[in-house]
């Protein structure tokens, strides 16, 4: 007879919870937290009391606190988690609670609460590699141009109210007052101008549209897209072909790789990181030097039964 697969012992999951975040008061993540505890992990719920306090909280954790840190919230919450994590820090899981949820789609967590339960309860990490603007870390995609402005623009009660509503509403607003600038990108030996650059570590955007297709998190390189042309019309077509999955086949759109990208335009304008505005021109981009450890893979094809005792591997 086959000798039977030791059960795990049951995760201690600290969970940095943002109570801001518009979905975290729904059934799913009630059902998410109910089904971890079921599976016989201890879970921890610390709640930030404003803007900035998950990064303070994350550098507080380390592999001796817990065995998974946890974050509950949006792209924005998990980029502030993700700079505050300390170099002995628990392998990190996300609990998708945002507008969008970029990074879990990138990550192909599932919806449903027993899946996302299995992978906080059984998940096998993954290595990713974030990049850096001007030093600080994202890890999904950072935007300069008429991306920034909607970003900084977009009223934060209305899109808590109204979600992604709440962006294509500024969109539109955006659109009719557009003026567009110009950017100097240099990259991979290229010098560029864009009306508009996306300076990307994952595929999506913005929820389901895809910018690079060739973008990957695990991969040790940043995928520029530069929109060449500028003006109202031309950004509406970048729109449309967002929206069609078919910006990487315009002839005025470049994507290539690189591992360190300067863009520059007018000093002290603001690019977004993960959703939200973190620094200013002129920036910087660069791989981040060491990689992060997320909880992304699938559960085990035969996971042990909520109150099946550990059993140690001989």
């Amino acid at each position: 007879m086959s000798e039977s697969r030791p059960v795990p012992a049951p995760r201690r999951i600290v969970v940095i919870l943002n109570p801001l975040a518009r979905q975290w008061r729904n059934r799913r993540f009630a059902a998410t937290l109910e089904c971890v505890r079921a599976l016989g992990c201890r879970v921890e719920i610390v709640a930030t009391g404003h803007a900035g306090e998950a990064e303070l909280l994350a550098r507080r954790i380390g592999a001796a606190d817990a065995d998974v840190l946890a974050v509950a919230g949006g792209d924005g919450t998990i980029n502030e988690v993700v700079n505050g994590l300390r170099p002995d820090a628990p392998p990190l899981a996300v609990i998708p609670l945002g507008t969008a949820n970029v990074f879990a789609r990138e990550i192909g967590l599932p919806r449903a609460p027993a899946g996302l339960a299995a992978v906080l309860a059984w998940g096998a990490p993954m290595a990713i590699r974030c990049a850096t603007a001007n030093g600080r870390r994202f890890v999904q995609m950072a935007g300069i141009g008429f991306d920034a402005r909607v970003v900084e623009a977009v009223d934060p009660r209305l899109k808590r109210r109204l979600g992604k509503l709440a962006y294509g509403l500024e969109i539109l607003h955006q659109w009719g007052r557009y003026r567009p600038a110009r950017y100097r990108v240099e990259a991979a030996g290229e010098r560029l101008e864009a009306s508009t650059v996306i300076i990307a570590k994952g595929r999506y955007y913005g929820g389901g549209f895809i910018v690079d297709p060739a973008a990957d998190v695990t991969r040790p390189e940043l995928r520029v897209c530069a929109f060449l042309r500028g003006g109202r019309w031309a950004l509406l077509r970048y729109l449309a072909a967002l929206g069609a999955g078919a910006l990487a086949g315009r002839g005025d759109v470049r994507t290539f790789a690189a591992t360190e990208v300067e863009v520059a335009g007018a000093d002290g304008e603001a690019v977004q990181l993960d959703g939200d505005i973190r620094c200013l021109l002129p920036c910087r981009f660069a791989l981040a030097p060491h990689p992060i450890r997320i909880l992304a893979g699938p559960a085990p094809l035969n996971p042990p039964r909520a109150g099946d005792s550990p059993r140690r591997s001989r």
